[in-house]
């Protein structure tokens, strides 16, 4: 075979090895599928295992929450962003929802796959139209009522209930995670060039990688080319031999990863292919190699990264020898490239939600709104719940307060979680009046406020002159007699248990014939009759702070009288669980019967001279019966 034949022999085999190494190498890489989508990676599915924290049922769209006598069942929700919360009362009675402003939490999230990681903005308030900032308030929920919000900001949300059922629970809103990858590719490829140079060539190759990963992948590519000619001859004489191989090696190993994070890639790609020809002869040649590996990793994880890299090793030596005799040298050189290029890109995406809460407690009152009597006092409950293990003492204030209002706490500072009365008393000064009072509680840095409502009102009804038509007199106020009252013929006047009826000086009540007082109490809640000056009874009815006090003689009697026809009924007077005292004024008595008269469980006492005075009754029929009652301390008896 001539010279040039052997070499176009040698070129088409490499042809060949080049032919049959990119089919495995593509072969083995396959053909990279289009990558899902984050959104098509997440499971649509509850039970998702977000960094270790359990999140139930995320993308669902409502979440049911059930108030019972007992509390919320559940207290504590994870949802994600623009999901609702729907709360029904199955208690047994009427309670309110209030929210706090929410601890705000912002996780870093995937934008846009490739780029860095940004953190999410506060989403607006629609109650609001900004930063939730003021909470919001559900109103009464009676038993079987539902109430529905929309959570469209990030963080934790506390609430409670606050009227008939008390109870604390926490609202957490998060983003979607993003699940975690972490792919492997690794591509090997081994061509084998055979050719025939007569030389010891060294052949380096430097590869240059251009990553484009926004992961940590590393790529090794590790090329090794060994050439181990053997060439036997018998020359007559020493040729001379002319070997000019060209190698050219384009190792290419693609590596095909599938992820979508967030990360920095650090690609490290080596390739150092050495071709070493050994012939043994008595010749001389030249090798001129040429060896080229330039791989290139290119790692897009948008969902897909790609490392490739291409060796072609090609050796064309081409060796003249003119020796003195017919020698035919032979060469048996082997080169084998072993190009490794393994690129493996780990991604550790870490999107970690941790609703870490700072200690901190709640405030409330209940109720929330009353009315107070002037001279009188009423209380609330001032409620301090712990939150995160809050355990300092917290000081209480009260501000809003109108004139005449005093306020007391009956523990200050408070320990949550715990609870203490806030008293408020009228004086005599206070007016009557609608007011916002602001309830305080602080602490260093953390202040909470709660609002309540104060009415003061007067309990006191004058009453003077008639009564003509059925009237009832209702606890509890007090009724005050500045005149002589009657009650009109025919007419019924009804005293409710724990009423107060005060008498100034002067004064008297006098039930006409055909007409009926009844007034009857209860063994805790009995009715009584006595002296404006008494304050042991609906209070300092009389506004002088105690200067004055009540005597025997302070007001006139109580009186039923004869109709004056033995055909009418006379007028009757019912007294049951009733107290009448410090009456008979000039010398009278407490308590006048001239018609009909039923006294049971009752005291009449301390009148200016007799207690019980009867006398008989127009009509025949009149009756009066006294039983269980205690007739004493009354002026014509006391000891002299």
């Amino acid at each position: 075979m001539s010279r040039h034949g052997r070499q176009w022999g040698i070129v088409l085999s490499l042809a060949g090895i080049l032919f049959a190494f990119c089919a495995i190498v593509f072969a083995s890489a396959g053909v990279a599928a289009p990558a899902a989508s984050a959104s098509d990676r997440l499971p649509r599915a509850s039970g998702l295992s977000f960094n270790g924290l359990r999140l139930s049922s995320l993308l669902t769209t409502t979440i049911p929450v059930s108030i019972t006598d007992s509390g919320l069942d559940p207290a504590f929700i994870t949802i994600t962003l623009g999901s609702a919360v729907v709360w029904t009362n199955h208690a047994s009675v009427t309670t309110r929802l209030i929210i706090q402003p929410p601890n705000k939490l912002y996780l870093p999230i995937l934008e846009n796959p490739g780029s860095p990681a940004i953190a999410s903005t506060p989403n607006p308030d629609p109650l609001s139209g900004g930063p939730l900032s003021t909470g919001w308030d559900s109103g009464s929920l009676a038993p079987g009522q539902s109430y529905t919000y929309t959570f469209n900001g990030l963080g934790d949300y506390e609430y409670q209930t606050i009227t008939g059922v008390s109870a604390l629970g926490v609202v957490t809103v998060i983003l979607e995670p993003t699940p975690t990858a972490t792919p492997t590719a690794t591509s090997t490829s081994t061509p084998t060039d055979t050719s025939t140079p007569t030389a010891t060539p060294t052949d380096t190759a430097t590869p240059t990688a251009t990553p484009t990963d926004t992961a940590t992948p590393t790529a090794t590519a590790t090329d090794t080319s060994t050439a181990t000619p053997t060439d036997t001859s018998t020359p007559a004489v020493t040729p001379t031999d002319t070997s000019t191989p060209t190698v050219t090696n384009t190792p290419v190993a693609t590596d095909t990863a599938t992820a979508t994070s967030t990360s920095t890639s650090t690609p490290t790609d080596t390739s150092t292919p050495t071709t070493t020809n050994t012939p043994v002869a008595a010749n001389t040649s030249t090798a001129t190699p040429t060896d080229t590996a330039t791989p290139t990793v290119t790692n897009t994880p948008t969902t897909t990264s790609t490392a490739t890299a291409t060796g072609t090793s090609t050796n064309t030596p081409t060796a003249t020898s003119t020796p003195a005799n017919t020698g035919t040298p032979t060469r048996t050189p082997t080169a084998t490239r072993t190009p490794t290029a393994t690129g493996t890109p780990t991604r550790t995406p870490t999107a970690t939600a941790t609703a870490t809460q700072s200690p901190d407690f709640l405030l409330s009152a209940q109720p929330i709104s009353q009315t107070v009597f002037i001279g009188q006092s009423i209380t609330y409950t001032i409620q301090l719940t712990s939150v995160a293990g809050y355990a300092s003492g917290v000081n209480l204030s009260v501000s809003g307060l109108p004139a005449g209002i005093l306020a007391q706490f009956g523990a200050n500072p408070l320990i949550p979680t715990a609870s203490t009365a806030l008293t408020i008393t009228t004086q005599p000064t206070a007016v009557l009046s609608m007011s916002a009072l602001t309830v305080m509680a602080a602490d260093g840095n953390i202040t909470h406020t709660t609002a309540i409502t104060l009415g003061v009102d007067s309990n006191l009804v004058n009453v003077c002159g008639t009564i003509s038509s059925d009237t009832v007199w209702h606890t509890p106020y007090t009724y005050i007699m500045t005149c002589g009252v009657s009650v009109g013929a025919g007419v019924t006047l009804t005293v409710e248990p724990g009423t107060v009826v005060k008498f100034a000086s002067n004064t008297s009540l006098t039930v006409q014939g055909q007409a009926v007082l009844n007034a009857s109490g209860t063994l805790t809640s009995p009715i009584t009759f006595t002296s404006i000056k008494d304050d042991t009874a609906g209070g300092d009815t009389n506004g002088d702070g105690g200067a004055s006090t009540p005597a025997p003689g302070d007001w006139y009697y109580l009186n039923a009288q004869a109709s004056g026809s033995a055909t009418l009924p006379d007028g009757r007077l019912n007294l049951d669980y009733a107290t009448v005292r410090y009456g008979g004024e000039g010398g009278g008595y407490d308590v006048i019967v001239q018609g009909a008269a039923s006294v049971n469980h009752s005291t009449i006492a301390l009148s200016g001279l007799y207690g019980l005075y009867v006398s008989a009754g127009s009509n025949p029929s009149s009756t009066v019966a006294v039983s269980n009652t205690l007739i004493s301390n009354n002026a014509c008896c006391m000891p002299r």
